[in-house]
C-alpha cells in the first residue's frame, strides 16, 4: 500500500511540473513553411533536420520574464500617457488653426504670427532630434512599439504644422496682394 501511495505521489509531482511544448517547423511538398507540435506530422525524410521552433521568451529565467513584463507594462503606460497628451495637443492645434482662419490686417500681426510659426517649428524640430536620440536605445519590442507610436504622433503634429504653415502663407499672399492693390490705388490717385 505504501509503494502505491509513493507511486501516486511521483505521478502527481510529474504532472505538476510545467510541460514545455515543442513545435517543429518544416516545409510541405508545396514548399510552404509549416509548424506542428506533433513530430509524426513531419515528413520522414525531413525529420533528421527538422528545426525546433522557439519563442523569444522560451530561454528566459523567471526573473528575466518578470523584467520583460515590467518593461512591457512601462511601455504601455508611456503609450497611454503619450496618447492622452496627443489628444490635448490636437485640441490646442485645432484652436490655433482656427486663429489662422482670419485675415491679417497689419504688418505687425504678420510678423508676430511668423515668429510664432518659427518658434513652433523649432520646438517640433528639437522634439524630433530628442526622439531620434532616444530611438538608439530601444531594445525590446514593447519599447520599440512605444517609440514608433511617439514617432507617429510627432509626424502627425508636423503634418498639422505644415497645414497651418500653408494657411499662413495664403494669408501672407492675401496681405501682400492687398498692400499692392492699395499701393497701385494710391499711385493712380497721384496721377
Amino acid at each position: 500500500m505504501k509503494w502505491q501511495s509513493a507511486l501516486l505521489a511521483v505521478v502527481w509531482i510529474a504532472l505538476a511540473v510545467p510541460a514545455n511544448a515543442e513545435f517543429y517547423k518544416y516545409r510541405d511538398k508545396n514548399g510552404v513553411m509549416r509548424f506542428t507540435d506533433n513530430l509524426v506530422e513531419v515528413p520522414v525524410d525531413q525529420r533528421p533536420g527538422v528545426g525546433r521552433y522557439k519563442e523569444a521568451d522560451d530561454d528566459l529565467t523567471p526573473e528575466d520574464r518578470e523584467k520583460k513584463a515590467a518593461e512591457r507594462a512601462a511601455a504601455e503606460k508611456l503609450r497611454q500617457q503619450t496618447t492622452a497628451a496627443t489628444a490635448e495637443e490636437q485640441a490646442a492645434e485645432k484652436a490655433a488653426a482656427a486663429e489662422f482662419a482670419g485675415t491679417i490686417t497689419s504688418a505687425d500681426e504678420l510678423n508676430r504670427k511668423n515668429n510664432e510659426m518659427f518658434e513652433e517649428y523649432q520646438a517640433l524640430d528639437r522634439e524630433r532630434q530628442a526622439l531620434k536620440k532616444d530611438g538608439t536605445g530601444v531594445r525590446t519590442r514593447a519599447a520599440s512599439n512605444a517609440y514608433n507610436e511617439k514617432v507617429k504622433e510627432l509626424n502627425q503634429r508636423f503634418e498639422t504644422y505644415k497645414k497651418r504653415q500653408e494657411a499662413f502663407q495664403q494669408q501672407v499672399d492675401a496681405f501682400n496682394a492687398k498692400q499692392q492693390a492699395q499701393s497701385a490705388g494710391a499711385e493712380e490717385k497721384k496721377n
